[in-house]
């Protein structure tokens, strides 16, 4: 049989390939109609664009925002589903730089383009963007793409403030959208960042609309590059709250804040706690565990099992249905798998040897590479 004539399932398992490169891809497209309507989908399921500016100093960024060639083409661009945004400032070892002449239009007009993306992601780190184009930016995504159902931001937070826009009961959810992820990163000395980081999540129920509350059910905050300015009880607005936070990730450090005092949410709905060892022992001792009874999943990030072992066993008082005790080190993590006696005493089993997996672990890429 010839290739022509094949069905278009046994051509799209042809050229599922991850090695084909952009050109190649074209070409096939052009053999006949049943080729690019059986492989099309497929193809530009997955975009990817990127923004990397370099910003000498005292000077601005030049760069544009760079994606494959195929975003330009019309009918293309229509069956992407999964769109991923990258910005990430090359020239890391300079002060963050506020970029004034970031490419907003040409961006803009991409995302206007892109109705049928159910996945975004935008991971934007230590770049220097403007909140007020920033935020310009993701309404667009949200307003011309209403089948969303996952959205995941990474935020680096270089500046101490965040553009208000409208009251969030003025715009709807959209129906499809499920499940939004965030994480921020504070990677500058500000003693405002409880309130940046309180506006940020002001801000993000405006643009997500009327259930922004329902549909954010995971969020790691990471303060622990922040020197000097340290708060113990900081209040976020009671304009916002996370109704359904399943996971919660924070990353402070001995001295800084509260885990539970930057977010204003149920955290007796929270699953998986991730942690630093200075932030649990903090949480016990200036706040009320309990707030987490129902945590499944325990993760001590950086740290032995084997140290303070007694005082870890202790805490399980205040984690009435944990069933995982997992300590995160470098390359692997060492878990404990917890089961409780009728009379709520707990039973801690031997430890398992995990490899470490980044994406069940940890749901921030901005480490400290990024600043």
């Amino acid at each position: 049989m010839a290739t022509i004539h094949l069905p278009s399932e046994i051509i799209s398992e042809i050229f599922e390939q991850p090695v084909l490169k952009e050109n190649d891809k074209l070409n096939m497209l052009l053999v006949c109609k049943r080729w690019e309507q059986a492989c099309a989908p497929f193809f530009f399921r997955e975009l990817l664009v990127q923004y990397l500016p370099t910003v000498p100093e005292g000077g601005s960024a030049k760069h544009e925002w760079q994606y494959p060639a195929f975003a330009d083409n019309t009918t293309y661009r229509h069956h992407v589903r999964d769109l991923t945004m990258y910005s990430f400032r090359i020239d890391k070892g300079t002060k963050p730089t506020r970029l004034n002449d970031f490419p907003k239009p040409r961006m803009v007009e991409m995302l206007q383009n892109l109705p049928h993306v159910t996945k975004l992601e935008w991971m934007d780190l230590n770049t220097g963007i403007g909140w007020y184009d920033f935020w310009e930016t993701f309404d667009t995504a949200i307003d011309s793409m209403p089948h969303l159902s996952f959205i995941k931001l990474n935020r680096t937070i270089n500046f101490g403030f965040t553009d208000r826009g409208t009251d969030q009961t003025l715009r709807k959810t959209p129906v499809s959208l499920k499940e939004v992820s965030v994480s921020l990163a504070a990677h500058i000395e500000r003693e405002d960042t409880p309130e940046t980081i309180d506006n940020f999540f002001k801000r993000l129920f405006e643009s997500l609309g009327d259930n922004a509350g329902n549909v954010i059910t995971k969020i790691c905050i990471d303060t622990s590059l922040i020197r000097g300015y340290r708060e113990s009880k900081p209040e976020p607005s009671k304009s916002w709250k996370l109704n359904n936070l399943e996971k919660f990730e924070y990353r402070g450090g001995e001295g800084h804040y509260l885990a539970t005092s930057l977010v204003s949410a149920d955290f007796s709905k929270v699953k998986d706690l991730q942690l630093l060892p200075e932030d649990w022992k903090n949480l016990r001792e200036k706040a009320k565990p309990p707030v987490f009874q129902n945590a499944e999943l325990i993760n001590l990030h950086f740290t032995s099992p084997f140290e303070d072992q007694e005082e870890w066993q202790n805490s399980l008082k205040y984690l009435p249905k944990l069933q995982k005790f997992k300590f995160f080190q470098w390359d692997d993590s060492t878990v404990f798998p917890i089961t409780w006696n009728e009379d709520g005493t707990p039973v801690i089993g031997e430890a398992i040897k995990e490899a470490q997996d980044s994406d069940s672990d940890s749901d921030s890429d901005s480490d400290s590479d990024s600043d």
